[in-house]
Order: C-alpha cells, then sequence, then structure tokens
C-alpha cells in the first residue's frame, strides 16, 4: 500500500518557526504575485522539515514519542526564494548552521537504529511557501528571516488544508547547562 492507512500516519521532524519569523514570512508572502490556482501555505502550516519518515507504523509511534536527541538553540536564517520542480516555491537557507547540520546527522544516526529510512540526499533547510506556482513575479529582495529553534516536532500530516500538518509531540528539550 502506498498512503497511509488508519494504522499509520505519515510523520517528519521539524523546526517550527516563532511568531515573528512566520509575520515576516506573511509580509513577504504578500508582496508576491502568485498565479490564481496556486496552492499557498497557512503560516500554522510553515515548517523547516530535519526528516521526513513516511508512512509509519503505529507501533513505531512509541519509540519516536520518546525520541532521546537534544539540541542545542540554533539560529535559522531563511534567505533565499527557490522555485523547485512541479512549482514548489520554499524560502530556504543559503547556509546550513554547523548546529543544525549536527543536529540533522544525530537524528539520522537515531533514527537508522530504530530501522527507520531517511532521505539520501544532502540536506537543505527550506520552508515551503506554496505548491502550484508556475512562475511567480518574486520580490526585488529577499529579507534575510530569522528565528531560534530550541525544539524540535514529530508532525503527522493530515492530509488536508486548512491544516496540513498537527504536531504530534515536541522534543529535543534543550541540552542542560544551557
Amino acid at each position: 500500500m502506498d498512503g497511509p492507512t488508519a494504522k499509520t500516519q505519515r510523520l517528519f521532524l521539524a523546526l517550527w518557526p516563532d511568531a515573528p519569523c512566520s509575520h515576516a514570512i506573511a509580509d513577504l508572502v504578500q508582496q508576491m504575485d502568485l498565479p490564481a490556482g496556486a496552492a499557498v501555505y497557512a503560516p500554522q502550516d510553515w515548517h523547516v522539515t530535519l526528516h521526513f519518515l513516511g508512512s509509519v507504523g503505529a507501533d513505531r509511534m512509541p519509540d519516536l514519542e520518546s525520541l532521546d536527541v537534544t539540541m542545542s538553540p540554533v539560529t535559522v536564517t531563511l534567505d533565499q526564494l527557490w522555485l523547485w520542480p512541479r512549482g514548489l516555491l520554499v524560502l530556504a537557507a543559503s547556509v546550513v548552521p554547523e548546529e543544525l547540520s549536527e543536529l540533522h546527522a544525530r537524528l539520522e544516526q537515531r533514527l537508522k537504529a530504530m530501522g527507520l529510512k531517511t532521505q539520501e540526499e544532502a540536506y537543505r533547510p527550506h520552508l515551503t511557501l506554496a505548491r502550484k506556482v508556475g512562475q511567480p513575479r518574486l520580490p526585488d529582495r529577499i529579507p534575510h528571516i530569522q528565528f531560534i529553534a530550541d525544539r524540535f516536532a514529530l508532525v503527522a500530516s493530515t492530509g488536508h488544508a486548512p491544516q496540513r500538518y498537527q504536531c504530534v509531540r515536541w522534543l529535543g528539550a534543550r541540552e542542560s547547562g544551557e
């Protein structure tokens, strides 16, 4: 079976931007002239994926909900607009902070130890703004939009708008001594 069933959920691990970051992103989106038919993501769905897990069985949930990977706060700077194949418009980080790269690697190691698959391509932190975009008119200047992440979320896909994603559990509590 390709899609999720009642016994599986489509899951991923992600960072969530804070309110000031979300407001800055909303301002940026308003500056764009997106074509009719573009599927613009709602602010409550904006996230930076750490690892996409795909359809995961309910029997794996206790392990994922108690994932023991901690993190130190990391500043994520989103400063580039990219139009990916199939009309996917993303706000991306031109530089991956060392702390974020290390968190990604530690999570990958832990997920693989749990027998879960991870994506093989290089990690490119990004936030999806819209799908089915075509050829948008983009702003002349892209602001550097930053947020500080001090935890990550285990997230389930609902499969439909108005809220495409739902936080299952917050993880990655700040390391002691911080």
